[in-house]
């Protein structure tokens, strides 16, 4: 994301003295290049963390779908009670992995499993298979 310094021209320290008290060098003037890279990366992280709920969210929905075909399985006699139990533990497993924080701090594999997710129209079982999160 690319901010035009002309937006910053219009700044006045004196809407923003925590700012520029934090970076005024002590000359009075503000470096506005420095509080361009802080709202770039501010915005990026809201826009991870946005991607990161529907990630999770999405995850979750793949999940609670998966243990209802297991129930519904096990119920109609194409489960053993033993494999059920095996799958709901696996699934209760990978919920506990599907975190907000996990998200916002993945890098390698896990980011791109998330990046994944964060595409409604995938499934939890597909981003795995493709990225091999390491949870």
């Amino acid at each position: 994301m690319e901010i035009h310094p002309v937006f910053f021209t219009t700044l006045k320290c004196s809407f923003l003295v925590a700012l520029c008290s934090i970076n005024a060098h002590g000359s009075g003037n503000f470096d506005y290049q420095y509080l361009g890279v802080q709202f770039e990366q501010s915005a990026l992280r809201n826009d991870r963390r946005n991607d990161c709920r529907g990630a999770v969210t999405n995850g979750r929905q793949s999940l609670n779908q998966m243990r209802e075909v297991g129930e519904r399985n096990f119920r109609a006699g194409y489960l053993s009670a033993a494999d059920y139990l095996w799958g709901v533990q696996a699934l209760d497993t990978w919920s506990q992995h599907l975190s907000l924080e996990n998200c916002t701090t993945a890098s390698g594999q896990n980011l791109k499993f998330f990046e994944c997710l964060s595409d409604g129209t995938n499934h939890i079982a597909l981003c795995a298979r493709r990225f091999h999160p390491s949870f």
